[in-house]
Protein backbone atom coordinates (compact mmCIF):
# COMPACT_ATOMS: atom_id res chain seq x y z
CA UNK A 1 0.00 0.00 0.00
CA UNK A 2 1.33 3.25 -1.13
CA UNK A 3 0.15 6.41 0.20
CA UNK A 4 1.35 9.70 0.54
CA UNK A 5 0.95 11.49 4.47
CA UNK A 6 -1.10 14.17 5.63
CA UNK A 7 0.97 15.70 7.92
CA UNK A 8 -0.24 17.84 11.52
CA UNK A 9 0.87 19.84 13.89
CA UNK A 10 -0.54 20.81 16.71
CA UNK A 11 0.54 23.10 19.90
CA UNK A 12 0.60 19.64 21.67
CA UNK A 13 3.13 18.45 19.63
CA UNK A 14 5.04 21.67 18.57
CA UNK A 15 5.55 21.84 22.52
CA UNK A 16 6.52 18.22 21.64
CA UNK A 17 9.47 18.92 19.61
CA UNK A 18 10.97 22.09 21.01
CA UNK A 19 10.48 20.59 24.51
CA UNK A 20 10.51 16.52 25.04
CA UNK A 21 10.69 16.85 29.20
CA UNK A 22 6.96 17.89 28.93
CA UNK A 23 6.39 14.12 29.02
CA UNK A 24 7.49 11.70 31.99
CA UNK A 25 10.13 10.13 29.92
CA UNK A 26 12.20 7.75 31.84
CA UNK A 27 16.27 8.33 31.91
CA UNK A 28 16.08 4.53 30.19
CA UNK A 29 13.77 5.11 27.11
CA UNK A 30 14.88 9.10 26.31
CA UNK A 31 17.20 7.86 24.21
CA UNK A 32 14.66 5.54 22.32
CA UNK A 33 12.38 8.45 22.58
CA UNK A 34 14.55 10.68 20.79
CA UNK A 35 15.50 8.55 18.26
CA UNK A 36 11.49 7.89 17.24
CA UNK A 37 11.17 11.75 17.65
CA UNK A 38 14.39 12.37 14.37
CA UNK A 39 12.89 9.12 12.59
CA UNK A 40 9.40 11.26 12.66
CA UNK A 41 10.40 15.30 11.55
CA UNK A 42 12.36 13.37 8.86
CA UNK A 43 9.55 11.34 7.61
CA UNK A 44 10.27 7.93 8.05
CA UNK A 45 6.85 7.16 9.77
CA UNK A 46 6.83 3.45 9.82
CA UNK A 47 10.54 3.18 11.56
CA UNK A 48 9.25 6.02 13.89
CA UNK A 49 6.23 4.07 14.84
CA UNK A 50 8.34 1.04 15.26
CA UNK A 51 10.54 2.88 17.72
CA UNK A 52 7.45 4.40 19.68
CA UNK A 53 5.67 1.16 20.33
CA UNK A 54 8.94 -0.39 22.10
CA UNK A 55 7.88 2.44 24.54
CA UNK A 56 5.11 0.48 25.75
CA UNK A 57 4.03 4.47 27.27
CA UNK A 58 1.75 6.77 26.97
CA UNK A 59 3.71 9.39 25.45
CA UNK A 60 4.81 6.31 22.85
CA UNK A 61 1.99 5.30 22.30
CA UNK A 62 0.77 8.50 21.28
CA UNK A 63 3.70 9.27 19.23
CA UNK A 64 3.05 5.81 17.23
CA UNK A 65 -0.40 6.54 16.39
CA UNK A 66 0.20 9.83 15.07
CA UNK A 67 2.93 7.93 13.10
CA UNK A 68 0.64 5.71 12.02
CA UNK A 69 -1.74 8.46 11.20
CA UNK A 70 1.03 10.12 8.78
CA UNK A 71 1.35 6.62 7.17
CA UNK A 72 -2.33 6.53 6.21
CA UNK A 73 -3.04 3.69 8.66
CA UNK A 74 -6.03 4.84 10.10
CA UNK A 75 -7.77 2.06 11.50
CA UNK A 76 -4.29 1.06 12.90
CA UNK A 77 -3.69 4.37 14.63
CA UNK A 78 -7.20 4.40 16.14
CA UNK A 79 -6.55 0.90 18.25
CA UNK A 80 -2.78 2.26 19.25
CA UNK A 81 -3.86 5.56 20.84
CA UNK A 82 -6.65 3.57 22.45
CA UNK A 83 -3.79 2.54 24.60
CA UNK A 84 -2.48 5.79 26.05
CA UNK A 85 -3.46 5.67 29.91
CA UNK A 86 -6.59 7.61 31.72
CA UNK A 87 -3.84 7.88 34.18
CA UNK A 88 -1.31 10.09 31.93
CA UNK A 89 -1.24 13.80 31.41
CA UNK A 90 -4.53 15.58 30.48
CA UNK A 91 -3.02 16.85 27.51
CA UNK A 92 -1.26 13.62 26.23
CA UNK A 93 -5.21 11.91 26.48
CA UNK A 94 -6.71 15.33 25.04
CA UNK A 95 -3.98 15.14 21.99
CA UNK A 96 -4.64 11.32 21.48
CA UNK A 97 -8.02 11.56 21.52
CA UNK A 98 -8.02 14.38 18.77
CA UNK A 99 -5.62 12.36 16.84
CA UNK A 100 -8.01 9.63 16.70
CA UNK A 101 -11.09 12.15 15.88
CA UNK A 102 -8.75 12.91 12.84
CA UNK A 103 -7.96 9.53 12.14
CA UNK A 104 -11.62 8.74 12.04
CA UNK A 105 -12.43 11.31 9.70
CA UNK A 106 -10.18 10.25 7.35
CA UNK A 107 -11.34 6.85 7.62
CA UNK A 108 -14.60 7.97 6.74
CA UNK A 109 -16.06 7.32 10.40
CA UNK A 110 -18.16 10.91 10.67
CA UNK A 111 -20.12 10.23 13.87
CA UNK A 112 -17.45 8.59 15.75
CA UNK A 113 -14.78 11.48 14.65
CA UNK A 114 -17.55 14.04 15.82
CA UNK A 115 -18.36 12.85 18.59
CA UNK A 116 -15.32 12.60 19.89
CA UNK A 117 -14.07 16.10 18.28
CA UNK A 118 -17.30 17.26 20.51
CA UNK A 119 -16.12 16.11 23.60
CA UNK A 120 -12.65 18.13 23.22
CA UNK A 121 -14.83 21.49 22.46
CA UNK A 122 -16.69 21.10 25.48
CA UNK A 123 -14.09 19.66 27.92
CA UNK A 124 -10.50 20.15 26.36
CA UNK A 125 -8.23 21.39 29.21
CA UNK A 126 -6.18 23.96 26.41
CA UNK A 127 -8.37 26.47 24.87
CA UNK A 128 -6.47 25.83 21.54
CA UNK A 129 -7.43 22.33 21.64
CA UNK A 130 -11.20 23.57 22.05
CA UNK A 131 -11.31 26.00 19.11
CA UNK A 132 -9.34 23.34 16.93
CA UNK A 133 -12.31 20.93 17.34
CA UNK A 134 -14.63 23.58 17.16
CA UNK A 135 -13.33 24.51 13.73
CA UNK A 136 -13.26 20.61 12.44
CA UNK A 137 -16.83 20.10 13.41
CA UNK A 138 -18.22 23.29 11.44
CA UNK A 139 -16.55 22.43 8.55
CA UNK A 140 -17.32 18.89 7.88
CA UNK A 141 -21.01 19.94 8.96
CA UNK A 142 -20.48 22.09 5.62
CA UNK A 143 -19.37 18.87 3.96
CA UNK A 144 -22.05 16.81 3.74
CA UNK A 145 -24.25 15.74 1.31
CA UNK A 146 -27.74 15.23 2.50
CA UNK A 147 -27.46 11.15 2.43
CA UNK A 148 -24.58 11.07 4.55
CA UNK A 149 -26.19 13.96 6.77
CA UNK A 150 -28.80 11.81 8.02
CA UNK A 151 -26.75 8.45 8.47
CA UNK A 152 -24.36 11.08 10.74
CA UNK A 153 -26.96 11.91 12.61
CA UNK A 154 -28.40 8.21 13.15
CA UNK A 155 -25.11 7.29 14.11
CA UNK A 156 -23.99 10.53 16.59
CA UNK A 157 -23.92 9.51 20.44
CA UNK A 158 -23.91 13.27 21.31
CA UNK A 159 -26.74 14.74 21.03
CA UNK A 160 -25.24 18.56 20.32
CA UNK A 161 -23.88 17.17 17.04
CA UNK A 162 -27.08 15.66 15.78
CA UNK A 163 -28.97 18.83 16.32
CA UNK A 164 -25.95 20.63 14.75
CA UNK A 165 -25.97 18.42 11.65
CA UNK A 166 -29.58 18.18 11.44
CA UNK A 167 -30.30 22.01 11.70
CA UNK A 168 -27.74 22.86 9.29
CA UNK A 169 -28.88 20.79 6.44
CA UNK A 170 -32.50 22.17 7.40
CA UNK A 171 -31.07 26.07 6.71
CA UNK A 172 -29.04 25.32 3.77
CA UNK A 173 -30.69 22.74 1.56
CA UNK A 174 -34.13 22.70 -0.08
CA UNK A 175 -37.24 22.36 1.52
CA UNK A 176 -37.48 18.77 -0.08
CA UNK A 177 -34.63 17.75 1.68
CA UNK A 178 -35.01 20.19 5.14
CA UNK A 179 -38.25 17.57 5.43
CA UNK A 180 -35.87 14.59 5.31
CA UNK A 181 -33.76 16.26 8.18
CA UNK A 182 -36.79 16.93 10.02
CA UNK A 183 -38.48 13.57 9.58
CA UNK A 184 -34.83 11.93 10.76
CA UNK A 185 -35.48 14.11 14.29
CA UNK A 186 -38.69 12.16 14.31
CA UNK A 187 -37.35 8.93 14.03
CA UNK A 188 -34.75 9.97 16.57
CA UNK A 189 -37.32 11.03 18.59
CA UNK A 190 -35.19 14.21 19.30
CA UNK A 191 -36.57 16.84 21.73
CA UNK A 192 -39.89 18.71 20.34
CA UNK A 193 -38.49 22.36 21.06
CA UNK A 194 -35.66 21.31 18.82
CA UNK A 195 -38.03 19.70 15.95
CA UNK A 196 -40.14 22.94 16.08
CA UNK A 197 -37.27 25.27 15.78
CA UNK A 198 -36.07 22.65 12.82
CA UNK A 199 -39.87 23.82 10.89
CA UNK A 200 -39.55 27.17 11.67
CA UNK A 201 -35.98 27.50 9.76
CA UNK A 202 -37.65 25.47 6.85
CA UNK A 203 -40.15 28.77 6.70
CA UNK A 204 -37.38 31.12 5.46
CA UNK A 205 -36.48 28.76 2.44
CA UNK A 206 -37.83 28.81 -0.98
CA UNK A 207 -37.69 25.31 -3.16
CA UNK A 208 -34.77 25.99 -5.37
CA UNK A 209 -31.99 26.39 -2.40
CA UNK A 210 -29.30 24.16 -3.15
CA UNK A 211 -26.83 22.66 -0.50
CA UNK A 212 -23.70 23.72 -1.57
CA UNK A 213 -20.93 20.93 -0.12
CA UNK A 214 -17.52 23.18 1.04
CA UNK A 215 -14.17 20.59 1.40
CA UNK A 216 -12.31 20.92 4.64
CA UNK A 217 -8.87 22.15 4.36
CA UNK A 218 -6.18 18.93 4.83
CA UNK A 219 -9.15 16.60 3.53
CA UNK A 220 -7.37 13.57 1.78
CA UNK A 221 -9.04 12.19 -1.91
CA UNK A 222 -8.51 8.42 -1.77
CA UNK A 223 -7.64 6.73 -5.16
CA UNK A 224 -7.79 3.08 -5.21
CA UNK A 225 -5.83 0.99 -8.00
CA UNK A 226 -7.21 -2.56 -9.24
CA UNK A 227 -4.89 -3.63 -11.63
CA UNK A 228 -3.69 -7.44 -12.64
CA UNK A 229 -0.80 -8.35 -10.26
CA UNK A 230 0.41 -10.85 -13.20
CA UNK A 231 4.08 -12.30 -12.30
CA UNK A 232 6.83 -9.92 -13.78
CA UNK A 233 7.75 -10.17 -17.33
CA UNK A 234 4.23 -10.88 -18.67
CA UNK A 235 2.56 -8.06 -20.92
CA UNK A 236 -0.26 -7.68 -18.27
CA UNK A 237 2.02 -6.88 -15.65
CA UNK A 238 4.29 -4.66 -17.66
CA UNK A 239 1.28 -3.03 -18.64
CA UNK A 240 -0.24 -2.73 -15.04
CA UNK A 241 2.79 -1.08 -13.93
CA UNK A 242 3.62 1.36 -16.60
CA UNK A 243 -0.43 2.43 -15.55
CA UNK A 244 0.51 2.71 -11.99
CA UNK A 245 3.43 4.66 -12.26
CA UNK A 246 2.35 7.25 -14.47
CA UNK A 247 -0.71 7.51 -12.29
CA UNK A 248 1.55 7.76 -8.74
CA UNK A 249 3.85 10.48 -10.59
CA UNK A 250 0.86 12.48 -10.87
CA UNK A 251 0.02 12.08 -7.35
CA UNK A 252 3.12 12.81 -5.95
CA UNK A 253 2.97 15.40 -8.43
CA UNK A 254 0.01 17.48 -6.77
CA UNK A 255 1.15 16.41 -3.39
CA UNK A 256 4.58 18.35 -3.64
CA UNK A 257 2.93 21.36 -4.75
CA UNK A 258 -0.08 21.56 -3.07
CA UNK A 259 -1.20 22.01 0.53
CA UNK A 260 -4.74 22.66 1.46
CA UNK A 261 -5.63 19.02 -0.30
CA UNK A 262 -3.90 15.83 -0.82
CA UNK A 263 -4.51 12.57 -2.36
CA UNK A 264 -3.52 9.10 -1.55
CA UNK A 265 -3.14 5.48 -4.16
CA UNK A 266 -4.61 2.80 -2.53
CA UNK A 267 -3.42 -1.03 -3.60
CA UNK A 268 -5.76 -3.83 -2.18
CA UNK A 269 -2.68 -6.59 -1.16
CA UNK A 270 -6.23 -9.13 -1.00
CA UNK A 271 -5.51 -12.19 -3.29
CA UNK A 272 -2.14 -12.01 -3.91
CA UNK A 273 -1.95 -15.50 -1.93
CA UNK A 274 -4.74 -16.96 -3.84
CA UNK A 275 -2.75 -19.25 -5.93
CA UNK A 276 -4.69 -21.85 -8.10
CA UNK A 277 -4.34 -25.43 -6.52
CA UNK A 278 -3.83 -28.55 -8.61
CA UNK A 279 -3.72 -26.55 -11.92
CA UNK A 280 -7.35 -24.83 -11.20
CA UNK A 281 -8.11 -21.15 -11.54
CA UNK A 282 -8.98 -18.46 -9.64
CA UNK A 283 -12.29 -17.72 -9.30
CA UNK A 284 -12.19 -14.17 -10.72
CA UNK A 285 -15.83 -12.49 -9.33
CA UNK A 286 -14.96 -13.91 -6.25
CA UNK A 287 -11.28 -12.57 -6.31
CA UNK A 288 -12.52 -9.11 -7.67
CA UNK A 289 -15.13 -8.89 -5.48
CA UNK A 290 -12.80 -9.10 -2.29
CA UNK A 291 -10.33 -6.45 -4.15
CA UNK A 292 -12.93 -4.11 -4.25
CA UNK A 293 -15.04 -4.55 -0.82
CA UNK A 294 -11.26 -3.97 0.70
CA UNK A 295 -10.56 -0.97 -1.51
CA UNK A 296 -13.93 0.63 -0.34
CA UNK A 297 -14.78 -0.49 3.41
CA UNK A 298 -11.23 -1.16 4.54
CA UNK A 299 -9.28 1.54 2.60
CA UNK A 300 -12.38 4.11 2.02
CA UNK A 301 -11.28 4.67 -1.76
CA UNK A 302 -13.50 7.36 -3.44
CA UNK A 303 -12.87 6.60 -6.76
CA UNK A 304 -10.89 3.27 -8.03
CA UNK A 305 -8.46 3.07 -11.04
CA UNK A 306 -9.14 -0.29 -13.35
CA UNK A 307 -9.22 -3.04 -14.21
CA UNK A 308 -7.27 -3.83 -17.22
CA UNK A 309 -9.19 -6.31 -19.16
CA UNK A 310 -13.03 -5.77 -20.63
CA UNK A 311 -14.17 -9.40 -18.90
CA UNK A 312 -12.61 -8.30 -15.89
CA UNK A 313 -14.63 -4.64 -16.22
CA UNK A 314 -17.74 -6.45 -16.44
CA UNK A 315 -17.46 -7.52 -13.07
CA UNK A 316 -16.19 -4.16 -11.49
CA UNK A 317 -18.96 -2.33 -13.22
CA UNK A 318 -21.62 -4.34 -11.44
CA UNK A 319 -19.43 -4.13 -8.59
CA UNK A 320 -19.49 0.03 -8.70
CA UNK A 321 -22.81 0.01 -9.25
CA UNK A 322 -23.70 -1.59 -5.87
CA UNK A 323 -21.24 0.69 -4.13
CA UNK A 324 -22.01 3.45 -5.55
CA UNK A 325 -18.25 3.95 -6.03
CA UNK A 326 -16.88 5.13 -9.49
CA UNK A 327 -14.50 3.31 -11.68
CA UNK A 328 -12.52 4.21 -14.51
CA UNK A 329 -11.11 1.62 -16.56
CA UNK A 330 -8.12 2.80 -18.42
CA UNK A 331 -8.10 0.22 -21.34
CA UNK A 332 -11.31 -1.47 -21.38
CA UNK A 333 -13.39 -0.75 -24.51
CA UNK A 334 -16.04 -3.36 -24.42
CA UNK A 335 -19.09 -2.16 -26.38
CA UNK A 336 -21.51 -3.72 -23.94
CA UNK A 337 -19.64 -1.95 -20.78
CA UNK A 338 -20.96 1.46 -21.91
CA UNK A 339 -24.34 0.90 -20.62
CA UNK A 340 -23.27 -1.05 -17.36
CA UNK A 341 -24.67 1.81 -15.17
CA UNK A 342 -23.83 5.36 -14.26
CA UNK A 343 -20.84 4.24 -12.19
CA UNK A 344 -18.31 2.70 -14.62
CA UNK A 345 -16.55 5.20 -17.64
CA UNK A 346 -14.39 3.79 -19.82
CA UNK A 347 -11.42 6.02 -20.63
CA UNK A 348 -10.65 4.19 -24.15
CA UNK A 349 -12.99 5.22 -26.35
CA UNK A 350 -15.11 2.34 -27.73
CA UNK A 351 -14.88 0.83 -31.04
CA UNK A 352 -18.65 2.42 -32.33
CA UNK A 353 -17.19 6.07 -30.51
CA UNK A 354 -14.32 5.61 -32.93
CA UNK A 355 -16.56 4.92 -36.52
CA UNK A 356 -18.69 7.71 -35.41
CA UNK A 357 -15.95 10.17 -35.26
CA UNK A 358 -14.07 8.81 -38.44
CA UNK A 359 -18.07 9.00 -40.16
CA UNK A 360 -18.46 12.56 -38.76
CA UNK A 361 -14.79 13.56 -40.00
CA UNK A 362 -15.54 11.99 -43.93
CA UNK A 363 -18.00 14.09 -43.88
CA UNK A 364 -18.41 17.38 -41.93
CA UNK A 365 -14.78 17.83 -42.05
CA UNK A 366 -13.72 16.25 -45.35
CA UNK A 367 -16.40 16.98 -47.49
CA UNK A 368 -16.98 13.71 -48.83
CA UNK A 369 -20.75 12.31 -49.97
CA UNK A 370 -19.88 8.98 -51.49
CA UNK A 371 -17.77 6.55 -49.47
CA UNK A 372 -17.65 2.95 -49.28
CA UNK A 373 -16.58 0.18 -46.06
CA UNK A 374 -14.47 -2.40 -45.89
CA UNK A 375 -14.51 -4.83 -43.27
CA UNK A 376 -13.79 -8.32 -41.78
CA UNK A 377 -17.15 -9.69 -40.70
CA UNK A 378 -15.38 -11.48 -37.21
CA UNK A 379 -13.50 -8.48 -36.39
CA UNK A 380 -14.03 -5.72 -33.90
CA UNK A 381 -13.96 -3.50 -36.48
CA UNK A 382 -17.50 -4.47 -38.02
CA UNK A 383 -18.97 -3.05 -34.81
CA UNK A 384 -17.08 0.39 -35.82
CA UNK A 385 -17.96 0.21 -39.56
CA UNK A 386 -21.98 -0.52 -38.56
CA UNK A 387 -21.25 2.92 -36.68
CA UNK A 388 -19.15 4.60 -39.70
CA UNK A 389 -22.39 3.74 -41.85
CA UNK A 390 -25.30 4.82 -39.51
CA UNK A 391 -23.38 8.30 -38.68
CA UNK A 392 -22.11 8.87 -42.13
CA UNK A 393 -25.61 7.98 -43.68
CA UNK A 394 -27.46 10.25 -41.02
CA UNK A 395 -25.26 13.19 -42.10
CA UNK A 396 -26.73 12.76 -45.94
CA UNK A 397 -23.41 10.67 -47.26
CA UNK A 398 -23.93 7.84 -49.52
CA UNK A 399 -22.69 4.43 -48.91
CA UNK A 400 -21.58 2.89 -52.49
CA UNK A 401 -20.35 -0.11 -51.27
CA UNK A 402 -20.20 -1.99 -48.32
CA UNK A 403 -18.15 -5.10 -48.18
CA UNK A 404 -19.23 -7.11 -44.85
CA UNK A 405 -17.18 -10.31 -45.56
CA UNK A 406 -14.80 -13.50 -43.81
CA UNK A 407 -11.38 -12.50 -44.72
CA UNK A 408 -10.06 -16.14 -43.76
CA UNK A 409 -12.83 -17.64 -45.90
CA UNK A 410 -11.68 -15.37 -48.64
CA UNK A 411 -7.94 -16.34 -47.79
CA UNK A 412 -7.66 -12.65 -47.37
CA UNK A 413 -7.66 -12.04 -51.22
CA UNK A 414 -10.03 -9.34 -51.31
CA UNK A 415 -9.16 -8.01 -55.06
CA UNK A 416 -12.75 -8.46 -55.67
CA UNK A 417 -13.65 -5.98 -53.51
CA UNK A 418 -10.90 -3.50 -54.22
CA UNK A 419 -11.44 -3.16 -57.77
CA UNK A 420 -14.34 -1.28 -57.35
CA UNK A 421 -12.21 1.73 -55.94
CA UNK A 422 -10.03 1.54 -59.38
CA UNK A 423 -9.11 4.41 -61.05
CA UNK A 424 -10.52 3.86 -64.50
CA UNK A 425 -12.80 0.72 -66.54
CA UNK A 426 -9.34 0.87 -68.39
CA UNK A 427 -7.12 -0.62 -65.50
CA UNK A 428 -9.93 -3.37 -64.65
CA UNK A 429 -11.23 -4.44 -67.94
CA UNK A 430 -11.32 -7.66 -68.06
CA UNK A 431 -14.27 -7.84 -65.02
CA UNK A 432 -17.95 -7.35 -65.29
CA UNK A 433 -18.02 -4.55 -62.82
CA UNK A 434 -19.33 -1.27 -62.77
CA UNK A 435 -17.36 1.83 -60.95
CA UNK A 436 -19.27 3.96 -59.06
CA UNK A 437 -17.58 7.09 -58.14
CA UNK A 438 -16.38 7.07 -54.67
CA UNK A 439 -14.48 9.60 -52.61
CA UNK A 440 -13.10 7.34 -49.48
CA UNK A 441 -13.04 4.02 -48.66
CA UNK A 442 -13.33 2.92 -44.50
CA UNK A 443 -11.12 0.09 -43.44
CA UNK A 444 -11.58 -0.37 -39.95
CA UNK A 445 -8.86 -3.35 -39.67
CA UNK A 446 -7.79 -4.47 -36.61
CA UNK A 447 -6.31 -7.39 -34.22
CA UNK A 448 -3.54 -9.70 -34.96
CA UNK A 449 -4.44 -9.62 -38.88
CA UNK A 450 -4.35 -5.50 -39.22
CA UNK A 451 -1.04 -4.89 -40.58
CA UNK A 452 -1.19 -8.05 -43.11
CA UNK A 453 -4.95 -7.10 -44.48
CA UNK A 454 -3.55 -3.02 -44.51
CA UNK A 455 -0.44 -4.32 -47.05
CA UNK A 456 -2.79 -6.45 -49.14
CA UNK A 457 -5.40 -3.49 -49.52
CA UNK A 458 -2.57 -1.11 -50.38
CA UNK A 459 -0.75 -3.26 -52.91
CA UNK A 460 -4.33 -3.79 -54.47
CA UNK A 461 -5.25 -0.28 -54.90
CA UNK A 462 -1.98 0.67 -56.04
CA UNK A 463 -2.28 -1.51 -58.32
CA UNK A 464 -5.69 -0.63 -59.53
CA UNK A 465 -4.52 2.93 -59.70
CA UNK A 466 -7.32 3.97 -57.01
CA UNK A 467 -7.59 8.20 -55.80
CA UNK A 468 -9.34 7.36 -52.98
CA UNK A 469 -9.05 8.44 -49.33
CA UNK A 470 -8.25 6.24 -46.84
CA UNK A 471 -10.17 5.89 -43.49
CA UNK A 472 -8.96 3.22 -40.81
CA UNK A 473 -8.48 2.82 -37.53
CA UNK A 474 -5.60 3.27 -34.83
CA UNK A 475 -4.13 0.27 -36.24
CA UNK A 476 -3.03 2.16 -39.82
CA UNK A 477 -1.63 4.81 -37.19
CA UNK A 478 0.46 2.22 -35.87
CA UNK A 479 1.49 0.01 -39.49
CA UNK A 480 4.73 0.67 -41.13
CA UNK A 481 3.78 2.15 -44.20
CA UNK A 482 5.73 2.79 -47.28
CA UNK A 483 6.42 6.63 -48.23
CA UNK A 484 5.18 5.59 -51.29
CA UNK A 485 1.68 4.47 -50.23
CA UNK A 486 1.50 7.75 -48.39
CA UNK A 487 2.33 9.97 -50.92
CA UNK A 488 -0.06 8.77 -53.53
CA UNK A 489 -3.00 8.14 -50.81
CA UNK A 490 -4.38 10.39 -48.14
CA UNK A 491 -4.51 8.04 -45.20
CA UNK A 492 -6.65 9.48 -42.09
CA UNK A 493 -7.07 7.27 -39.25
CA UNK A 494 -8.75 7.41 -35.14
CA UNK A 495 -5.53 8.52 -32.95
CA UNK A 496 -6.25 7.68 -29.26
CA UNK A 497 -3.01 7.53 -27.75
CA UNK A 498 -0.93 10.35 -28.65
CA UNK A 499 2.47 9.40 -30.55
CA UNK A 500 4.04 12.71 -31.01
CA UNK A 501 6.82 12.78 -28.06
CA UNK A 502 8.82 15.84 -29.44
CA UNK A 503 6.72 18.28 -27.98
CA UNK A 504 8.12 20.20 -24.84
CA UNK A 505 5.09 18.62 -22.47
CA UNK A 506 6.35 15.19 -23.28
CA UNK A 507 10.26 16.44 -23.50
CA UNK A 508 9.66 17.04 -19.85
CA UNK A 509 7.06 14.53 -18.92
CA UNK A 510 9.85 11.61 -20.12
CA UNK A 511 12.75 13.58 -17.97
CA UNK A 512 10.74 13.51 -14.91
CA UNK A 513 9.58 9.88 -15.75
CA UNK A 514 12.95 8.88 -15.97
CA UNK A 515 14.42 10.38 -12.98
CA UNK A 516 11.15 8.73 -10.59
CA UNK A 517 11.65 5.67 -12.41
CA UNK A 518 14.82 4.79 -14.16
CA UNK A 519 13.18 4.14 -17.11
CA UNK A 520 11.80 5.23 -20.04
CA UNK A 521 8.11 5.91 -20.23
CA UNK A 522 5.70 4.06 -22.71
CA UNK A 523 1.67 5.05 -23.85
CA UNK A 524 0.84 3.38 -21.12
CA UNK A 525 2.55 5.55 -18.66
CA UNK A 526 1.42 8.34 -20.40
CA UNK A 527 -1.91 6.98 -19.83
CA UNK A 528 -2.21 6.58 -16.15
CA UNK A 529 -0.15 9.83 -15.90
CA UNK A 530 -3.06 11.91 -17.99
CA UNK A 531 -5.76 9.48 -16.45
CA UNK A 532 -4.34 10.13 -13.05
CA UNK A 533 -4.29 14.14 -13.72
CA UNK A 534 -7.97 13.50 -14.81
CA UNK A 535 -9.21 11.83 -11.75
CA UNK A 536 -7.70 14.65 -9.87
CA UNK A 537 -9.09 17.70 -11.13
CA UNK A 538 -12.58 15.45 -11.18
CA UNK A 539 -12.27 15.51 -7.06
CA UNK A 540 -11.04 18.93 -6.56
CA UNK A 541 -13.90 20.04 -8.70
CA UNK A 542 -16.71 18.07 -7.24
CA UNK A 543 -15.13 18.70 -3.43
CA UNK A 544 -17.22 16.16 -1.81
CA UNK A 545 -16.16 12.78 -3.35
CA UNK A 546 -19.73 11.68 -3.42
CA UNK A 547 -20.37 13.96 -6.07
CA UNK A 548 -17.82 13.23 -8.45
CA UNK A 549 -19.44 10.45 -11.10
CA UNK A 550 -21.42 13.59 -12.29
CA UNK A 551 -18.24 15.52 -12.38
CA UNK A 552 -16.19 13.27 -14.38
CA UNK A 553 -19.47 13.36 -17.09
CA UNK A 554 -19.48 16.51 -17.22
CA UNK A 555 -15.37 17.39 -16.85
CA UNK A 556 -14.38 20.20 -20.01
CA UNK A 557 -12.51 18.74 -22.50
CA UNK A 558 -8.94 17.49 -21.04
CA UNK A 559 -5.87 17.55 -22.76
CA UNK A 560 -3.18 15.28 -21.61
CA UNK A 561 0.29 14.53 -23.10
CA UNK A 562 -0.53 10.86 -24.07
CA UNK A 563 -4.44 10.97 -24.00
CA UNK A 564 -7.36 13.22 -24.57
CA UNK A 565 -10.13 12.58 -22.43
CA UNK A 566 -13.55 13.99 -22.43
CA UNK A 567 -17.12 12.05 -21.76
CA UNK A 568 -18.95 14.82 -23.05
CA UNK A 569 -22.15 13.86 -20.90
CA UNK A 570 -22.34 10.35 -20.55
CA UNK A 571 -19.76 6.87 -19.84
CA UNK A 572 -17.24 6.48 -22.45
CA UNK A 573 -14.29 8.97 -23.55
CA UNK A 574 -15.05 10.42 -26.73
CA UNK A 575 -12.21 12.15 -27.57
CA UNK A 576 -11.30 10.44 -30.44
CA UNK A 577 -8.38 12.54 -32.76
CA UNK A 578 -8.90 11.93 -36.10
CA UNK A 579 -5.05 12.29 -38.10
CA UNK A 580 -3.67 12.65 -40.97
CA UNK A 581 -0.35 10.25 -42.10
CA UNK A 582 2.24 12.09 -43.56
CA UNK A 583 5.98 11.26 -44.20
CA UNK A 584 6.66 14.38 -41.61
CA UNK A 585 4.53 12.75 -38.90
CA UNK A 586 1.09 12.39 -38.28
CA UNK A 587 -0.79 15.90 -37.96
CA UNK A 588 -4.37 16.29 -36.35
CA UNK A 589 -7.26 16.77 -38.38
CA UNK A 590 -9.33 20.12 -37.17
Amino acid sequence: MIRFPQLFLSFFLIILLSATEVFSVQPNTDAVFASGLEYYQDRDFRQAADIFLTLRTPEGYLMAGKSLFALGNFNESVEILRNVRSDAPPFIQQEATYTQALAFLNARSYAKALDLLNDLRENATEPQLAQLSEEKITAYNRFFLPELRLTVARNAESNRIREEVLMYGVRNSSREDGQLFVNEALQLQMAEPFIAALRRNMTYFIDDVHFESQTPDNFVYNIGVLLPQQERGTAPFRVSRELYFGLLMAVNEYNQANERHKFSVLVSNVGKDDEPENGEEVDREKLLRKMFQDLIENQHSDIIYGPLFSDDAEIVAQLANEFNVPVIAPLANAEHLSNSGSYFFQANPTFSIRGQKMADTAVKTLGHTDLAILVDRNSTGAIEAQAFREKAESLGANIVHNFNIDFRQQRFNVSLQTQYFASSMEVVEDTLITLSNVDAVFLPFTGSAANTMIDIVLTDLIAYRSNVDIIGTEDWGLAPLSSAAIRRFNIFYSGIFKRNNSSDAAIDFSERYRNLFSKEPDIFGKNGYDTGNFIMQCLLDAGNPGLVAREIRNQPFFEGIGQNIYFNGGQVNTAVEPRLVTTDGHLPIE
